[in-house]
């Protein structure tokens, strides 16, 4: 069993191991019971949070040699549909899928799963609102991509990349609403509210107020 940073930070993950012939499937249901856990204190507010399928399979590893691990995004993505209908049933109405590695760079194929998992989730899974969140970088070669996706939200980290947002702001399309990571809660020091609120009312100037969220700059966002 491997172990290893997630991303920048200094907690561990246990490292997913793949196989050619891997096959995929749900074997536990503690995220139902957590999310009803949750949802008894706090109601509609609260909101499951999930790694998104890209980014597991990328934080993951090849065991083998002969295939690529992001060519088993087709065998994935009927387990989250399977995950996302069940949440959306205990009365979800949003979902956060964390796709860290939309920051990264990324080849054509890693791209192209992303359009494919989250086309067949729009498709597959009604009646809940979908956020991709991102961080701990900036989405640059990634921001067509990222805005163009069929969710009704997407999370960029303005703390660790502000100068994404003008690019983000002139991308944006009509649909997409957007949440502003600007509380950064990895350190001790209090937060800059000067610049937060400068990077908040340049979205609210271009998008208006309801269609923005204010969040920190990484796992959990405010929903309205």
């Amino acid at each position: 069993m491997e172990m290893t940073k997630w991303m920048d930070t200094n907690y561990h993950y246990i490292v997913p191991e793949f196989t050619a012939g891997q096959t995929f499937r749900l074997t536990s249901d503690t995220i139902f019971k957590e999310y009803a856990a949750a949802r008894e204190l706090l109601g509609d507010r609260a909101k499951p949070v999930l790694t998104g399928p890209v980014s597991y399979l990328l934080a993951g590893k090849e065991k083998e040699a002969g295939f690529e691990r992001i060519d088993l995004i087709r065998k994935l993505v009927p387990v989250y549909v399977e995950i996302l209908q069940r949440l959306r049933q205990q009365g979800a109405r949003w979902i956060q899928l964390d796709e860290p590695c939309l920051a990264l760079d990324l080849s054509p194929k890693d791209k192209a799963a992303f359009e494919y998992a989250y086309n067949a989730i729009a498709e597959q899974v009604a009646g809940v609102e979908i956020l991709i969140a991102t961080y701990f970088e900036g989405l640059l070669d990634n921001t067509a991509l990222a805005v163009n996706l069929p969710v009704a939200a997407l999370h960029i980290d303005l703390v660790r990349a502000p100068e994404q947002l003008n690019e983000v702001l002139a991308a944006i399309p009509d649909t997409l609403q957007l949440s502003l990571g600007v509380v950064d809660g990895r350190n001790v020091w209090k937060n800059d509210y000067s610049q937060s609120l400068a990077l908040i009312q340049k979205a609210a100037d271009r998008l208006g107020k309801n269609r923005i969220f204010i969040a920190p700059r990484a796992h959990c966002c405010i929903v309205p």
